[in-house]
């Protein structure tokens, strides 16, 4: 059979290159904004539900500034276009759901 091969070592030193500092910009990688993007914020919900919401919700928006468009319906193109650009100006994920969702109910009473 062999010699016995021995376990690989995944442990990482503590002067590993992972927290050297960028001489660029100034700020060490644990300090990066890229690596805080899934952290909680204040609120108890992550920046990846925002991003979620957002998603979503410029979908909805999208789908409803392509109907307005088609129907000749000012109001729902309106209310489209505001679902599609809003999140781009609120961080906070319960505004955003809470707007969404008054937007979204919009849509509904714009149609009728």
């Amino acid at each position: 059979m062999g010699p016995k091969k021995p376990a690989p070592d995944f442990s990482v030193p503590a002067t590993s290159k992972r927290h050297a500092k960028i001489p660029e910009v100034g700020w060490s990688m644990s300090e990066a904004p890229c690596t805080n993007w899934l952290r909680l914020d204040r609120s108890g919900m992550s920046s990846a539900e925002t991003f979620l919401f957002s998603i979503i919700f410029g979908a909805v928006g999208l789908a409803a500034f392509g109907y307005g468009k088609t129907t000749s319906q000012p109001k729902l193109m309106i209310i489209g276009a505001v679902l599609m650009a809003y999140t781009y100006l609120v961080s906070d994920p319960w505004l955003v759901l809470g707007i969404g969702t008054v937007l979204s109910a919009g849509l509904w009473y714009a149609a009728e």
